[in-house]
Parts: C-alpha cells; sequence; structure tokens
C-alpha cells in the first residue's frame, strides 16, 4: 500500500473521486489502508521497480541462538523471517537476497512435510512435554539447508495447502523478540500447540491506518489448524502482542474495538472524519466495520 501513489474511489453516491500526494495528501494517506470504507477502487497508480531475481537460504538454529542473530540478520538481508518450531529447540530462518544470475533453482518446498511430522510428534507425545522435545530433537538434522533461486514474485509467495486459523500483530522493531519469547513461552503451555510461530521484519510507512505506521516493525503471525480450536491463541496472542505496543493485522483475527485501536494508532481519528467525509451515510460499513469503528 507505501507504493500506491494514486487512487480513483467510487463513493456510495455513485460520484468519482480522483486522489494522489499533489491533490489531497492526507486522503491518500487515509486510503491506502481504508479497510474498504470510503469507496470502491476501480484504478490506482503504483509505484513499480524492474523484475528482479532472488537466492533464498532456510537453515535451523537453536531457538535462543536465532533470536540473537535475528536483529543483524534482518539488517544484512533484503528479506528475513523465522519459524519458532514448538517444542523442538529448533527455529527455521529463511532469508532472500539480490540475485543477479539467471538460472532457476526450484527445490520442493518442504513446508507442509515439517507441519506434518510436528502434527504427528503432538498427536504421540503432546501429553508429555519433555519426551516431545526429546524426540524431536533426535530427529531434526540441525544441518539441513534449502537453497533456491528464482524471479522475486516466485520466491516471495507462498502456497499453503494446509488450512489455519491466524492471529498476527505489528510490535515496533525494538520490543519484537521480547514479544516473541512471550508468545513462545505461552503457546508451549498449551500442548495442544505445534503450528510454527512467525515473525518477519517490515519497514515503517505514513498509510494512516497502516500496522506499520511511522515506525519499523516486527509482525509476529500465530497459527492453529482450521479444524482444532484457535479461540486461545487470538486471546493470549492478542494479550501478549499488546502488551508490547502491537497493532493487529486487519486481514486476520483479532477481537479489538475502537477505544483499543484509537490508542494504537495515532491517526485513528483523522481517519474517522475523512471516512465520515466520503460515506457520511455509512453505506459501505458491514458489522465487522462498525465494530471496528465503534458504531454498533
Amino acid at each position: 500500500h507505501a507504493d500506491v501513489l494514486a487512487l480513483r474511489l467510487v463513493g456510495a453516491d455513485g460520484r468519482l473521486v480522483e486522489l494522489d500526494e499533489r491533490r489531497d495528501p492526507q486522503a491518500l494517506a487515509a486510503a491506502r489502508v481504508s479497510l474498504g470504507s470510503l469507496g470502491v477502487a476501480t484504478q490506482y497508480t503504483l509505484r513499480v521497480v524492474p523484475a528482479y531475481a532472488l537466492e533464498r537460504k532456510v537453515w535451523l538454529r537453536p531457538v535462543d541462538r536465532l533470536l540473537e542473530e535475528a536483529p543483524a540478520l534482518a539488517a544484512s538481508y533484503r528479506h528475513f523471517e523465522l519459524f519458532v518450531l514448538p517444542f523442538t529447540g529448533y527455529a527455521a530462518a529463511v532469508a532472500h537476497s539480490p540475485y543477479a544470475g539467471s538460472d532457476v533453482v526450484t527445490p520442493r518446498p518442504a513446508d507442509d512435510t515439517v507441519l506434518a511430522d510436528l502434527k504427528r510428534l503432538r498427536d504421540w507425545l503432546g501429553r508429555f512435554p519433555v519426551l516431545r522435545s526429546w524426540a524431536a530433537q533426535r530427529l531434526i538434522d540441525p544441518q539441513q539447508t534449502e537453497h533456491a533461486r528464482d524471479r522475486g514474485y516466485r520466491l516471495l509467495s507462498t502456497t499453503r495447502s494446509v488450512r489455519f486459523n491466524e492471529t498476527e500483530w505489528h510490535l515496533p522493531a525494538e520490543r519484537g523478540l521480547d514479544g516473541l519469547r512471550a508468545v513462545i513461552a505461552e503457546i508451549e503451555r498449551h500442548h495442544d500447540a505445534f503450528f510454527p510461530i512467525e515473525m518477519r521484519w517490515v519497514r515503517r510507512d505514513e498509510a494512516w491506518l497502516s500496522p506499520f505506521h511511522g515506525r519499523d516493525t516486527c509482525s509476529i503471525a500465530i497459527h492453529a489448524a482450521a479444524d482444532e480450536e484457535h479461540e486461545t491463541i487470538v486471546r493470549e496472542g492478542s494479550r501478549i502482542c499488546l502488551s508490547h505496543g502491537g497493532r493487529p493485522h486487519w486481514g486476520k483475527l483479532h477481537t479489538l474495538g475502537a477505544t483499543e485501536l484509537a490508542a494504537l494508532y495515532p491517526r485513528w481519528a483523522d481517519f474517522g472524519r475523512v471516512r465520515r467525509e466520503f460515506d457520511p451515510q455509512g453505506r459501505f460499513l458491514n458489522a465487522h466495520l462498525r465494530q471496528v469503528f465503534g458504531l454498533a
């Protein structure tokens, strides 16, 4: 959304509204992340860069060691994220760097296999967490790595064949690792957990309702299988991440209303003013948005 330079919206009354940084920079800052509440976007101008290739490396480290190394790794790579594997003592690092070559290396992704193995360990040894960790550390090869090279859009998009529920929170970068450690401790209190916990680093932007507004960010994603209980991760993940200054991902599960959200977003009141100007009758609001904006 930070690369959206101009927008054309159709308002609730059918009026066309043209937004760009020259004509109305504040309205554009509101519209870049507006949850569909300002109008229907029918056209936009997007900042682009020449197509590029990336090289991806995936490797394993003990959790504590990788968390110590993570800030330096995030600063060294174009993209960096990590996945903590609950009850194993290990985490996987995923790093992408620009690549000038033209050869393509696309190994078969191991994500689904790893996830199935973690679920088996949970199913077999979930009531015995010490034994579960002992077995995991003997089954995992800490030397295994994966290398891939391809066009950037192919390596940065991922197919997830296992359905899941997810809550994701965006914390100030300087508080991200403390928040992640608290999330890991909470998740490993629940012996039915097996999904990896994801953390990634995202730069700040200036869109008013962006979770990255005004600050560099660490994003923490907590998952549960679609056919298993997920209310706990939403409730406890929200509690922990809120205590570390987190903002929720708009497209994923959260339970916050207008009062809590207004405390997290410096331009919340300004966005409300723009929303009322664009849609005074609230025709673009559904039940969820009415709760989010305190109009339910």
